[in-house]
């Protein structure tokens, strides 16, 4: 089953290296702000970049854009960067490393910042690693600023907040439809954010771009398939005192509810999965020892779940490959058991494994193959073992 397995993972691996979605229709404006249609890497990233990889045609070679000869960025209308000298507190925001500081740490930096709205009154945003997001903004013939936000510390264990980002919007986003008790209750939050500052341009019958909604759009954040298959699976028994026994390979049914999350970046190709899945095995086996035939009987069933990390390769947006690692807990039936001859009669207690696995989806189908790593489903014994592995192969039909 292994060899099995792992030529069939090699066939989707090689796919996989050149199914990857690379370069998609954008434009890049340079320091004297000449525009230049190119194609640009769309990793979608988590942290805001400091370079990108672009190219002048599918044909091209691929070159590298850092953030000193970009002044701006983007893939048609759905994202884009501006370069900016702004201020930034890198205050961390841990309770355990906070800053005894009301007042935002500033120093100066180049950043590419992220739009969010776009109008009137324009949003960005910029995150890095550490949980850092700062926001800023800016009104129609004026200077980028930030939104003042900072969490400090006030002694042991407390905490206290500066929030004068909501006195600098009470001041610069005058309008009927904004409210001081809105303003008031504001959070430091993108959803919030977003929605004030659309509010404003609408209110003020300006045009409004929300890159957050057209990346929502193509979004989904929860996916549920439900996962027939079939597993080939194995079992071999061990005792220091009996002739070691292994089964034959059995087929049987194996049925699964496939929960994806998928991960906010990185173009969805990210996603934590759960899927609980039943499965059994069953199966008689005569062994000769010392001169004399021993029967064994095994019926095991279980519901495994597998919880892991996915990653796909798109082709399109109907067509992608996948491979996933899991981690697998294991949930025997109180009804399962190992029994020798009419005397002994073993009770299952399974131990968690590995699984490992790539696939293929095209719309809402998608095929699979899976490979389990042995575990041991006589753990409550001193003197018996058991290797439990499985090959899987799935047919799934993504409900939503």
């Amino acid at each position: 089953m292994k060899k099995l397995f792992s030529s069939c993972a090699l066939i989707l691996f090689s796919v996989c290296v050149h199914a990857q979605i690379t370069f998609d229709p954008g434009y890049i404006i340079d320091n004297q702000g000449n525009k230049t249609a190119c194609l640009i890497r769309n990793v979608d990233w988590k942290n805001n970049p400091t370079s990108f990889e672009y190219k002048m045609s599918d044909e091209s070679q691929t070159q590298l854009a850092v953030i000193d000869s970009v002044s701006e960025f983007g893939i048609s209308d759905s994202w884009k960067y501006i370069r900016a000298t702004v201020d930034i507190d890198r205050s961390s925001s841990n309770l355990g490393s906070l800053s005894k500081t009301k007042e935002p740490e500033f120093q100066k930096e180049t950043l590419f910042l992220q739009y969010l709205i776009e109008g009137k009154a324009t949003l960005y945003q910029y995150t890095a690693e550490s949980n850092l997001t700062r926001f800023y903004y800016q009104l129609e013939g004026k200077e980028i600023e930030p939104l003042i936000y900072k969490s400090y510390s006030v002694g042991s264990n407390n905490y206290a907040e500066n929030n004068k980002f909501r006195q600098q919007l009470f001041v610069y986003l005058k309008c009927e439809s904004i409210d001081q008790r809105r303003l008031e209750n504001l959070d430091y939050k993108k959803r919030d954010l977003t929605s004030l500052f659309t509010d404003y341009n609408n209110c003020s019958n300006s045009d409004n771009v929300n890159y957050v909604a057209k990346d929502k759009d193509k979004r989904d954040f929860l996916n549920l398939t439900i996962r027939p298959g079939v597993n080939f699976s194995k079992l071999d028994v061990s005792n220091r005192y009996f002739k070691s026994v292994s089964f034959d390979p059995k087929t049987n049914f194996r049925l699964g509810l496939l929960l994806e999350f998928v991960l906010p970046f990185n173009q969805n190709k990210w996603a934590i999965t759960l899927e609980p899945t039943y499965q059994y095995y069953k199966e008689d086996q005569i062994v000769t020892e010392y001169y004399q035939d021993s029967e064994y009987h095994v019926d095991y069933k279980s519901i495994e779940l597998p919880i892991g990390l996915s990653h796909s390769f798109y082709l399109n947006d109907d067509t992608r490959f996948f491979a996933s690692a899991n981690y697998v807990l294991n949930f025997d039936s109180k009804d399962s058991y190992i029994k020798k001859d009419r005397s002994t009669t073993l009770e299952v207690t399974s131990g968690n494994s590995l699984a490992f696995s790539g696939g293929f989806q095209w719309k809402p189908l998608s095929l699979e193959i899976r490979y389990m790593t042995s575990r041991n489903i006589l753990l409550k014994y001193n003197y018996w073992d058991s290797e439990y592995s499985t090959v899987s192969f799935i047919v799934g039909y993504k409900i939503f």
